[in-house]
């Protein structure tokens, strides 16, 4: 402007010809005219008040020069284009007249533009789109290009996207449109062409002429596009836009960023799976070889491949990371895939360096399910032999997965067995050992005992295994033992850590369980090849060393029960007895009762036994034993001497057991039999009474001899009782009265010694024989003793004499025949001869009493 001020004083005065001062004029009005491009972004001036003061001073001297000249149709357009600038009154008129002159000149369409303009700002859109159309379609490239702007603008305005973007075609297509830095009218072409794309689908960009014709007018836009949407965040229209860029500008320099910048995109829209899917095909798109690639300079080539293999690595790893946190099977197969992308782009030898991002890639290979490749990456690592971190790293993740396959039927057991000791041998650690623990685990259960022995010694023989790993070890080799029938190691072994006080309380359980099922294997051994006492110790060792252990019980029975059958009555009692204490209220109790208590009467402890009998009884008074026990119970009391002891316990026995008949007899008769002292005869005649009843009433023919022997001394009291009463019994005058008392208690005794000679065995039928004779003597004597009736005399006496001798007789005579007859059958039945010595002195005595009353009758008559 300051030029242009310069020139404008030149004109001033005569200080130029008359045709030096004309052109200079022309000149100076077609710069102001040009402008700064006099691109309007919205229509109206944009003059400063130096061009309006510079433009105020040149029309004048413009509009001397007149319609005439060889510049004319210049003078006449630069005039219309000064005053439509300045908004000169005149300038509408003077643009029209231009129009009217020259209306197919170039000029034309500039001065059509500035009347659109004027029609905009003046509300008349319908004019103003009729001046662009006209500007549009006339031959100057400028003008219709502004134009073509304007009608976009307007179309716009009014919601046409479509028809902005038709009009804007044509100057994005436009071959001077600058690619590296459009001009400020380009901006504004691309940014109204990106406000009406955000309209309209991108399904249409690449039939778009621009972007068809890869123009630098399409490739700005895609450029502006692109970036718009990114920051609107809508990364999937803006990844459909690169991809329109890079299909329709393959071999463009930036392709490759577009491509990758479309990835990071998409991932920054939660679209993971696109975004991995779309940079795995990048290698053959713009790795080196691609088609891509040999189009670029070398530069270009080495950085989009650098940038490339940037962006494998880092979303490798970032996937492997994920893949490792969420334990996702796809996470961890793209990080492979990108890992391999990455080692192919890198194009070393991958066995050469990188072991850190190798060993991911494995892990990763291993995560996705592809195991043969992730073993042949492991194997190439473990082989270099790296002394590492990673090595270390490597090795145990071989080992882990060739157990893991093993376990799966998936590796062979050689080959496990290999990896686990080559890391036990190159690696130990307490890692290394947990492994070899799994491994030996492994081999153990599948029965391959020899390797699993191997293995576990190698843990156990390791310094860097913890005392609970060590512990486990121990226990597979004494598992291994056990299962190979070497019952005494895997005993001795289990033993062994079951002393160590460090261990925790897993392995204190396995190894409890090991020496239990050891210690029992070994008692069966001893039973099969006939050491049963050998057995029972054992067996009773593990009861006393595991005493809280639930099986205790059985141990101890067994133990019982295989002293007893050793002959070991001592262990027998000890381990019966031990039962009945720790566990009193088991039913098997009846079972310790009846082999310890037998074993008890063998010591003549028979106190004890009895007391075991009646404890087991009274706790299961309804166990099937527990008559039996109480039964025998009473009777060893009563045959040693412990009175008190064998009441309680006949007591109890006839208030429970009603049979067998002939129990529940001997008990009642027992009970009488053991009451008869000073102030309890009665009691006890009323229990052997009832007991005898119940014996007459009928027993079982199991009922034993000593059930009859007692049935015979109970009735021989009852007898004497009788025989007591009848003693008592003074014959008096009348003596028929005294007589008949005198008679029933003596039948009453006598009925009960008959009845005891009759069904009692010898020895107490000889005793109610005896007694029975020994009852008549007395009766005989009582005859003779008996009170004489006062007043008698002479013959009437002698009389009364006589009769009472002949009864007396008849007694004594009787009494004989009881004597002799109990000779007769003790000789008959054989029975001991000292038995006789009191019958014959009895019988004896009997028989000077009756020869007595025979000779005072003879001596009567002589």
């Amino acid at each position: 402007l300051a030029a242009l001020g310069q020139a404008v004083s030149l004109l001033t005065g005569d200080r130029l010809a008359p045709g030096d001062a004309a052109d200079v004029t022309v000149e100076v009005a077609s710069l102001l005219a040009e402008g700064r491009g006099r691109w309007e972004r919205f229509p109206g001036s944009n003059i400063d008040e130096k061009e309006a003061e510079l433009i105020g001073r040149i029309l004048p001297r413009l509009h001397r020069e007149g319609p005439s000249g060889s510049r004319r149709e210049e003078v006449l357009y630069l005039g219309a284009a000064l005053r439509l600038a300045v908004k000169d009154p005149g300038a509408r008129s003077a643009a029209l007249e231009y129009l009217e002159k020259y209306p197919a000149s170039p000029l034309s369409s500039g001065i059509a533009v500035r009347l659109g303009h004027e029609a905009l700002l003046a509300g008349d859109t319908a004019t103003a789109v009729s001046r662009y159309h006209a500007a549009a379609d006339s031959g100057n490239p400028e003008a219709s290009s502004v134009a073509r702007y304007m009608l976009a603008w307007v179309l716009f305005q009014s919601g046409d996207a479509d028809g902005a973007l038709r009009e804007l075609s044509h100057p994005l297509s436009d071959s001077s449109f600058h690619c590296g830095d459009p001009s400020s009218f380009e901006r504004e072409v691309v940014s109204l062409s990106v406000r009406a794309w955000r309209e309209s689908p991108f399904e249409r960009l690449d039939a778009y002429p621009p972007v068809k014709a890869g123009t630098c007018g399409g490739k700005v836009l895609l450029t502006a596009l692109w970036e718009s949407e990114e920051k609107r965040g809508e990364a999937v229209r803006a990844a459909e836009v690169r991809d329109a860029a890079t299909r329709r500008f393959p071999s463009d320099a930036n392709a490759a960023s577009l491509e990758m910048e479309t990835v990071e995109s998409l991932l920054r829209d939660g679209r993971e799976r696109e975004a991995l899917d779309r940079a795995l095909t990048l290698r053959e798109k713009y790795g080196t070889g691609s088609a891509w690639a040999q189009s670029q300079p070398a530069p270009v080539r080495e950085k989009a491949a650098k940038e490339l293999a940037g962006m494998y690595l880092a979303l490798g790893a970032k996937t492997f990371d994920e893949g490792i946190r969420s334990g996702k099977r796809s996470a961890l197969s793209s990080s492979a895939a990108l890992m391999e992308e990455y080692f192919t782009m890198k194009g070393d030898d991958p066995s050469g360096g990188d072991g850190e991002l190798r060993l991911k890639w494995a892990i990763a290979l291993l995560g996705s399910g592809n195991r043969e490749d992730g073993l042949l990456l492991l194997e190439e690592l473990v082989g270099e032999q790296r002394s590492d971190a990673t090595g270390e790293r490597a090795t145990v993740l071989y080992a882990e997965t060739m157990i893991a396959g093993y376990e799966r039927k998936e590796t062979s057991a050689e080959d496990a067995e290999a990896a686990v000791l080559l890391l036990l041998e190159e690696h130990p650690s307490e890692k290394s050992a947990s492994l070899g623990l799994r491994a030996s685990s492994a081999f153990l259960s599948a029965r391959e005992e020899e390797r699993a022995r191997r293995v576990a010694a190698e843990v156990a023989g390791s310094r860097s295994a913890t005392p609970g790993q060590t512990a486990q070890a121990r226990l597979i080799l004494a598992e291994s033992a056990l299962f190979e029938g070497d019952v005494a190691t895997a005993r001795g072994k289990s033993s062994s850590v079951l002393s160590d006080p460090s261990i925790g309380v897993d392995v204190g359980a396995r190894a409890k369980d090991l020496y239990l099922l050891s210690s029992l294997k070994e008692a069966e051994g001893k039973e099969t090849a006939g050491d049963p006492l050998g057995a029972a110790a054992v067996i009773e060792e593990i009861s006393v060393r595991f005493s809280g252990t639930p099986e205790v019980p059985m141990y101890l029975l067994r133990a019982m029960r295989l002293y007893a059958k050793g002959g070991d009555a001592e262990g027998a009692i000890r381990s019966g007895l031990r039962f009945r204490q720790d566990y009193p209220r088991r039913e098997e109790a009846a079972e310790v009762a009846s082999v310890v208590g037998p074993l008890l009467e063998e010591k003549k402890k028979f106190a004890e036994a009895g007391q075991l009998y009646e404890d087991v009884a009274e706790r299961f008074p309804k166990g099937q034993a527990a008559p039996e026990f109480l039964f025998h119970a009473a009777r060893l009391a009563t045959d040693n001497g412990l009175p008190d002891a064998a009441s309680r316990r006949f007591t109890a026995y006839r208030a429970r057991y009603a049979n067998p008949h002939w129990k529940w007899a001997y008990a009642t008769l027992s009970l009488g039999l053991a009451g008869t002292q000073p102030g309890k005869t009665k009691a006890s005649i009323r229990l052997m009474e009832e007991g005898l009843r119940k014996a007459d009433a009928g027993v079982e023919v199991e009922a034993p001899e000593e059930f009859a022997v007692l049935t015979g001394k109970a009735r021989i009291l009852v007898g004497e009782n009788w025989a007591e009463q009848f003693r008592e019994t003074r014959l008096l005058v009348p003596l028929d009265k005294s007589l008949a008392i005198k008679d029933r208690f003596f039948r009453r005794a006598l009925g009960a010694f008959e009845k005891a000679e009759s069904e009692a065995p010898l020895e107490v039928a000889l005793q109610a024989s005896l007694l029975s004779g020994d009852l008549f003597v007395e009766y005989g004597k009582a005859i003779l003793d008996s009170q004489r009736p006062r007043g008698l005399k002479g013959d009437d006496r002698e009389g009364y004499e006589e009769a009472l001798r002949d009864r007396a007789r008849s007694f004594y005579e009787r009494s004989l025949d009881r004597y002799a007859g109990a000779l007769d059958r003790l000789e008959d039945e054989e029975g001991p001869a000292d038995l006789a010595v009191p019958i014959r002195k009895r019988l004896e005595t009997a028989q000077v009493l009756l020869e007595e009353t025979i000779t005072v009758k003879v001596g009567m008559n002589p």
